[in-house]
């Protein structure tokens, strides 16, 4: 069970591989094509165990998890290296090695700055505080370390290959660039090679997916139709088509604010506790044989709730508050774990024993908690801060009742009722006195009478054993033999205790919390099927009822505060990364203007965010957010590709719309390849289950509706921003802008 998550966190990027070159093939149509640009993804992965390694980074959840998740991007830049080595070859003259270096250089600025927005949003995470800085950097790495060694891989091994396996090069090229490759015996017998091995895949590939290829060719014929005449429409009314795109983005943010909102999603841990409290003073062997009945009905059930075993400790509990130890013979707990395939999750097992349970503890309190994940804390937690204990549990009893209500609340748990019986010995102060007794001897006395001292040893061979002196079991076993036990003096005969001091019955506190120098009464609650930002809200509303008390505060801590911390940094991360972002544009483009117009795709993206997780029931919480993160970098690729395109044609000649309309055409399918290779890319993670799932569906559900949106937001809307922003320019828009000092063609 201890692989299982990495078993499913490979199978998640195996299968997100073989979506992605699949994509590639339904577009490139050449398995030669797509073996190029697809062996780029096991180099780079294989490359990137390399520098966890050196970097200290183990195998666990989140690096392999960040793998899985950037597996479609790994592509990207072989697609463009390809693409442009391919274009040149078909328009320029030159062999095989000068076109593919020179298709290489034309691109190299373009691909760099594209990794480097991409790796820029990872930056900020060595500044997000809380939980979430410590669970996401070994993602956060692992996705750089394979995104550079991605471009490094475009940069030498694609086109190395393209100049081996002859891409582009036909029968009827010239003799001399047959002797070119013919020099290389070896290469030329590993072209041979591979020459047979892909035209027999090619037949294979064609017939197998037959009719997949054909409604393909016809959604694809419908997009390349349609997309023109979207633009037309779209350019023609720049100014409404901007205000509508910016008035769903409004809507798109109003929408993430009803979301709910928590620290971490809920998980499936397949195990779990049930703290059981008879009444106090309950004796052990009681205890042992209620606790024993429970046993007996969950084997019964075994099957029903999919129990695999069960471990019982009585008179001994672990707590779930910060990891309070108890001990006491009324208590016991039940560690539960269930069976790995099981049809249903955690908490409808801890409900199916929930019910077995009622008809035989009858008048206990009964507790179920699972492990706290990625916190030591419970989801609600709310401390009252005081010094007088009885204000105190008076203030907690009114808490847990005005709370007891709220959706979502259960196992309410407040150690402001938790109460031992004891008896209290008040000394008189005079009366000792007279009888020469100080109030330090008194209950020295009696401690040592009933606890007992330590008198000796006695050896046994190699083991000691402690010998206790106390009062006799039937002389304290009651509150009036206690009152009969004596105490000694230092002059005269011993003084019953009854004669200088007052015992009487009371309940003391059963354990007194304490946060920096004050008491604190503490109220707890699981929670199921509510966000905790909800709960909390509706927490709130009812404290506001509470009567306020000088000396006493009531704060709602708990998870809630570590979610805050968390999203709060994150939320600053991601300003920090959209800034960073710009930076890179702005250097490349040696321009403010185009740039910005760029990073409009940003809160269009969020638009897909807001509707994927409204639609799926997710929340906003610490994993959505690095998917949001992730997407400020990957969102922008395309509008990169689609703006420069602009650019280049308008420096070509061009007037500002028809460079709009040449770039929508020749970039419409490159765009879309990156894109969908990204985002069925990470539908695995999104989709495959098992230990983990659920902390990492939320990052890759975030990429692809964020990217998704993004896309057709660049296709349709940007155009329409270019044109509004462009009129901003000194010269109105009427100039081509300048070309950057060093030649980056940003081919995709």
């Amino acid at each position: 069970s201890t692989l299982l998550p990495y078993t499913t966190l490979f199978r998640s990027a195996l299968w997100g591989a073989v979506i992605a070159i699949l994509i590639l093939y339904f577009f490139l149509r050449s398995i030669k094509s797509t073996f190029i640009i697809g062996i780029s993804i096991p180099v780079s992965i294989v490359a990137t165990f390399n520098l966890m390694f050196f970097f200290d980074i183990t195998w666990n959840v989140m690096s392999l998890g960040g793998l899985a998740l950037g597996v479609g991007l790994l592509v990207d830049n072989a697609i463009v290296v390809l693409e442009n080595i391919f274009r040149i070859r078909e328009t320029e003259e030159g062999d095989g090695e000068e076109t593919a270096g020179r298709g290489v250089e034309e691109v190299s600025t373009a691909i760099t700055a594209s990794t480097l927005t991409n790796i820029a949003v990872f930056f900020p995470i060595v500044f997000v505080a809380g939980i979430a800085g410590q669970i996401f950097k070994d993602l956060a790495l692992t996705v750089t370390f394979s995104l550079v060694l991605s471009e490094l891989a475009a940069f030498t091994l694609i086109p190395m290959l393209s100049v081996v396996l002859r891409l582009g090069v036909t029968r009827a090229d010239s003799p001399e660039d047959d002797a070119a490759v013919q020099t290389r015996g070896a290469a030329q017998a590993v072209a041979a090679a591979v020459g047979i091995v892909y035209r027999g895949l090619e037949r294979i590939f064609t017939a197998l997916f037959k009719w997949p290829l054909a409604i393909f060719d016809a959604v694809f014929d419908v997009v390349k139709t349609t997309h023109p005449k979207i633009m037309k429409w779209t350019l023609d009314r720049p100014g409404s088509v901007v205000l509508t795109s910016i008035g769903i983005t409004i809507l798109a943010f109003g929408v993430l604010f009803v979301l709910g909102m928590e620290l971490i999603p809920s998980v499936d841990q397949g195990e779990f506790t049930i703290h059981m409290e008879m009444a106090t003073g309950t004796p052990i062997d009681v205890t042992d044989g209620k606790v024993e009945g429970v046993e007996k009905s969950f084997r019964k059930v075994q099957d029903e709730a999919y129990i695999e075993r069960m471990f019982t400790s009585i008179g001994y509990g672990t707590g779930r508050t910060e990891g309070v130890q108890q001990k006491s013979e009324n208590i016991a707990e039940i560690h539960i774990t269930l069976k790995q395939d099981r049809p249903i999750d955690d908490l409808k097992a801890m409900e199916r024993l929930r019910k077995s349970m009622r008809s035989i503890l009858t008048g206990a309190d009964i507790k179920m908690f699972r492990p706290t994940l990625l916190s030591y804390r419970t989801p609600v937690e709310i401390e009252i801060l005081g010094n007088n204990l009885d204000e105190l549990k008076y203030l907690a009893n009114m808490v847990a009742e005005t709370i007891a209500d709220v959706p979502g609340l259960y196992d309410i748990e407040n150690t402001g009722r938790e109460s031992n019986p004891e008896i209290r010995i008040i000394v008189d102060r005079d009366k000792a006195s007279q009888y020469g007794l100080t109030t330090s001897q008194v209950t020295d006395a009696i401690r040592k009478k009933i606890k007992g001292e330590l008198a000796t040893d006695l050896d046994e061979g190699e083991r000691q054993v402690d010998i206790i002196v106390q009062a006799r079991e039937e002389d304290r076993n009651t509150l009036e033999r206690i009152s009969e036990l004596s105490v000694p003096r230092a002059s005269g005969g011993p003084v019953p205790l009854q004669v200088i001091a007052d015992l009487k019955p009371a309940m003391g506190p059963g354990v007194i919390h304490r946060s920096g120098n004050s008491r604190v009464a503490l109220i707890t609650a699981n929670l199921s099927g509510r966000p905790l930002g909800d709960v909390v809200q509706d927490i709130e509303k009812r404290l506001e009822i509470i009567p306020k008390r000088p000396g006493y505060y009531l704060h709602i801590t708990g998870q809630n505060e570590e979610m805050q911390k968390s999203i709060m940094s994150l939320v600053g991360a991601t300003l920090l990364a959209m800034i960073l972002v710009y930076i890179v544009l702005a250097s490349l483009f040696e321009s403010l203007v185009h740039p910005f117009v760029i990073m409009f795709t940003v809160p269009y993206s969020m638009v897909g965010v807001a509707l994927i997780l409204l639609f799926t029931g997710s929340t906003l919480n610490v994993f959505s957010f690095i998917g949001i993160m992730m997407m400020v970098g990957i969102a922008v690729n395309d509008a990169i590709v689609f703006v420069e395109t602009v650019n280049q044609n308008r420096r070509q000649g061009e007037e500002r719309r028809q460079a709009l309309m040449s770039a929508a055409e020749s970039r419409l399918r490159p765009i879309l390849i990156t894109t969908l290779t990204t985002v069925f890319g990470m539908v695995p993670m999104a989709l495959i289950g098992g230990e983990g799932a659920e902390l990492r569906a939320p990052i890759a559900i975030a990429v692809i509706g964020g990217l998704t949106m993004a896309t057709i937001f660049t296709l349709v809307f940007i155009p329409s921003v270019y044109v509004i922003l462009d009129r901003i320019r000194p010269d109105g828009g009427a100039k081509p802008p300048k070309p950057p000092q060093e030649r980056g063609v940003i081919e995709s």
